[in-house]
């Protein structure tokens, strides 16, 4: 039986770009954490550098090549801003990402690639007056099927991850940065696994795992992400097995059923 804990948002967190050196995606859309590990930093590039000194901003293509002497990466600025399609590669020529700019905001579709060139991910998001998230998210396994998929609606994002089989994993909801509803996990043959109620990020109600039967596994109480109440576990036959009582995250009476 898999334990009910009180972990926080258990959703794709976006983060800032950083593959092979790329630039940040200042204030506009940033990629997520599993284009991370394209990071290829080990070795230290070298690049061919523009009309630019300490107290001059960048100008013109900037373009960044491996110690071995292959293309690295290659960045577009106009008056120290990022403008046009920033593109990295891994060091035997495959493309890494590609991200479109405008004022050194992300302006378009932003890709990362497997290094045999398969899709890892594309992101297209932009933000409303209100800096609300506004697009869509999408990230690959390696052999081409849906990982994960959030669509942004005004700060409103609902998020699915999958299986590699391409069944639904996980699905949530986060609202302006919080994790709002119930996050819903399912076994990978659709049966219902677990089901944790959350209010601003914090687990509000009865958090609860299932036998891929659909019994009921364990029930667990929370208030403001403690345990509060009862936390009790059963058996495959829906027999009580153990319970506990909780007052604040603090233990008050364990009990074991006859």
């Amino acid at each position: 039986m898999l334990p009910v804990t009180a972990s926080h948002d258990p959703v794709i967190t976006p983060n800032i770009l950083h593959v092979l050196g790329a630039p940040s995606i200042a204030l506009g859309a940033s990629l997520p954490a599993a284009t991370q590990d394209l990071n290829l930093n080990s070795t230290k590039a070298h690049s061919v550098p523009v009309a630019a000194s300490a107290t001059t901003p960048r100008d013109g293509t900037v373009t960044e090549y491996y110690p071995s002497g292959a293309l690295k990466k290659i960045e577009h600025y106009e008056s120290g801003q990022l403008n046009g399609v920033s593109q990295g590669f891994y060091e035997n020529g495959q493309l890494a990402y590609e991200i479109p700019y405008e004022h050194d905001l992300c302006a378009g579709l932003a890709r990362t690639f497997y290094p045999n060139g398969q899709l890892k991910c594309e992101q297209a998001i932009s933000y409303d007056d209100h800096g609300r998230s506004c697009g869509y998210m999408r990230t690959y396994y390696e052999n081409g099927v849906t990982s994960s998929s959030s669509l942004h609606q005004h700060g409103l994002v609902t998020t699915k991850q999958f299986y590699p089989s391409g069944h639904t994993m996980l699905s949530t909801t986060v609202v302006d940065g919080l994790t709002e509803g119930t996050t819903t996990w399912y076994y990978e043959s659709g049966a219902l696994k677990r089901t944790i109620p959350f209010s601003h990020s914090l687990i509000e109600g009865v958090a609860c795992e299932y036998y891929e039967d659909g019994t009921l596994a364990r029930a667990t109480s929370y208030r403001h992400d403690l345990r509060h109440g009862p936390d009790q576990s059963y058996d495959n036959q829906g027999k009580l097995i153990c319970a506990h009582y909780y007052n604040q995250g603090r233990l008050t009476s364990p009990q074991q059923p006859a």
